[in-house]
């Protein structure tokens, strides 16, 4: 049986978190399906990372998340 490839559409978020592990921010840092990068975007803003250790230093730091969706 032949399989059929259903298409695969991918959103890359970028997101600002602070210090204490929240997200600051969120953007589009690829431009993509326009609903499913508002959808990302906001779940992305409840995230929480894990904090940043005391010996570091206390900045914001930049990541780039990407969401891959299969498209039925």
């Amino acid at each position: 049986i032949a399989s059929i490839a259903e298409p695969v559409t991918e959103n890359k978020i970028e997101a600002v978190v602070e210090p204490d592990g929240s997200v600051k921010s969120s953007k589009p840092a690829q431009k993509g399906n326009t609903k499913l990068e508002e959808v990302a975007m906001e779940k992305v803003r409840l995230w929480m990372f894990e904090k940043l250790r005391s010996s570091l230093p206390q900045k914001d730091q930049t990541c780039v998340i990407t969401f891959n969706y299969r498209l039925q």
